[in-house]
């Protein structure tokens, strides 16, 4: 993915970067699906967007890396954050965000409002 980065030499923050990833993955999903994978309709993509902004703004701007994006068979979105034994995931589907914290072998559905407070976590 990092061909869609233009000018390797410009310093891009985590949101930017989501946001190439995005545009490309839209412009070019149908050659990323496998054969009878739903593509994500392209209203889903804004929403990605627009929420991921909105829940960087809440955490107060972490600086943190730039996650996997990664499209799932029925039409998903996806952004995974790795740290250690942990992860974070962010699934866009149908206008819904699902938020889902891994740590070791755990996993637990997160509610809306402390996504903020775990992508600070991931920052630290």
């Amino acid at each position: 993915m990092t061909a869609t980065i233009k000018h390797p030499k410009t310093h891009l923050d985590w949101y930017e970067e989501i946001c190439q990833r995005l545009d490309a993955l839209e412009r070019d999903a149908s050659e990323y699906a496998d054969e009878g994978e739903v593509l994500p309709p392209s209203g889903l993509y804004e929403f990605a967007k627009q929420t991921v902004r909105d829940l960087r703004q809440l955490a107060g701007f972490p600086n943190l890396s730039t996650p996997d994006v990664w499209l799932g068979p029925d039409g998903q979105i996806g952004l995974t954050w790795e740290a250690a034994n942990r992860s974070l995931e962010l699934i866009f589907s149908g206008q819904r965000v699902l938020a889902r914290l891994t740590i070791d072998s755990n996993q637990t559905v997160l509610d809306s409002k402390v996504v903020p407070l775990e992508l600070r976590k991931f920052a630290s």
